[in-house]
């Protein structure tokens, strides 16, 4: 039983949110995909100072070592999971959860956000299918109260694990 989660979102700050709050609530550890490979490689200048292929290498070596995290929540922009086909790797530990969002609640969110991403509201069909065809499980999600949004995610994944028994259950409804 796969007892980590990765969450896709449209929306890299959405997700983080409400993935730190689902991981919080879960008891899992909260990993930002992002904010790793920032911290281990463009804060060393590795860039700079290696060279594209050495920090390419170094990025997929943390990667693949995130991907063997256990009782862990990471999330991160869509453009990291589908990159060298990231996904896979993950899919092998993790459940995949897409918050999928309506196409006018994302541009909201894209308007809130300081750096806004307008690729994700070009590319909307393709990135929301490709989601969905990775994803174990795809909650639609909006932009009302985050509680009810986690009261949302969490009926899910026990639905998704067959219900009242064992691990998921436990962790869902104790909270």
């Amino acid at each position: 039983m796969k007892n980590n989660l990765v969450i896709l979102c449209l929306n890299k700050n959405y997700s983080k949110s409400i993935g730190k709050q689902l991981a919080y609530s879960l008891e899992l550890f909260f990993v930002d995909l992002n904010d790793i490979l920032e911290y281990n490689l463009i804060n060393n200048n590795m860039l700079q100072n290696s060279g594209l292929e050495y920090y390419q290498k170094e990025r997929q070596k943390a990667i693949r070592g995130i991907t063997t995290y256990e009782n862990s929540l990471v999330c991160g922009s869509i453009d990291l999971f589908f990159e060298n086909d990231n996904i896979v790797k993950f899919k092998q530990n993790f459940v995949i959860l897409y918050l999928q969002l309506k196409k006018d609640d994302l541009q909201k969110l894209n308007a809130q956000d300081s750096l806004q991403n307008s690729k994700n509201l070009i590319a909307f069909e393709q990135e929301d299918v490709a989601c969905q065809s990775v994803a174990n499980l795809t909650v639609k999600v909006g932009l009302q109260n985050s509680k009810d949004n986690l009261k949302l995610i969490k009926n899910a994944l026990i639905s998704y694990f067959g219900g009242k028994n064992g691990y998921w259950w436990k962790m869902c409804k104790r909270t």
